[in-house]
């Protein structure tokens, strides 16, 4: 499936009951994020593509928000004792060593779209189930109550689907 397929299959999707939303903006880019202790919106500058340059246009707007995912660019950071090719950190199916993992580009490449991301994500979470599923400790647990004791709010795998 093209890039532009995948887009184009998010508009199919029922929007009745659904707590989250996602939107895809593109000719925009980010200029101010606003918030006090958590992010409130962000705006951005729209811009037009004048042959192969995008120009700014001047014009802001703003998009209420709580959650800013980056995507902009890909260069991996060098990490000292890991190795890094072609932007690719050596990995075995995502699994790096004992409880290291990568996905998305990190671990194949900057290739793919969203869901590619998402397919790699859930072969990771698979791989962590496997390799501690048998250990009796209560991390998980742990981070959750550590979370909400921050007042943050915890989103698994369940809450995003």
């Amino acid at each position: 499936m093209s890039f532009l397929e995948t887009l184009k299959s998010f508009s199919l999707i029922e929007k009745e009951n659904k707590e989250k939303q996602l939107n895809f903006n593109f000719f925009q880019k980010p200029i101010e994020i606003i918030g006090n202790d958590r992010v409130e919106s962000i705006k951005f500058e729209k811009t037009k593509l004048e042959g192969t340059e995008l120009k700014s246009t001047g014009e802001v707007i703003k998009i209420n928000c709580g959650l800013i995912i980056t995507a902009i660019g890909y260069k991996p950071k060098e990490i000292p004792g890991l190795k890094i090719t072609g932007g690719v950190i050596e990995n075995d199916n995502g699994r790096i060593d004992t409880g290291f993992y990568a996905v998305g580009w990190i671990r194949r490449g900057p290739t793919g779209v969203i869901g590619t991301n998402k397919v790699d994500g859930e072969l990771v979470v698979d791989l962590i189930n496997k390799e501690f599923k048998n250990q009796n400790k209560d991390g998980r647990k742990s981070l959750i109550e550590l979370i909400k004791s921050k007042n943050l709010k915890h989103i698994d795998r369940k809450s995003v689907v």
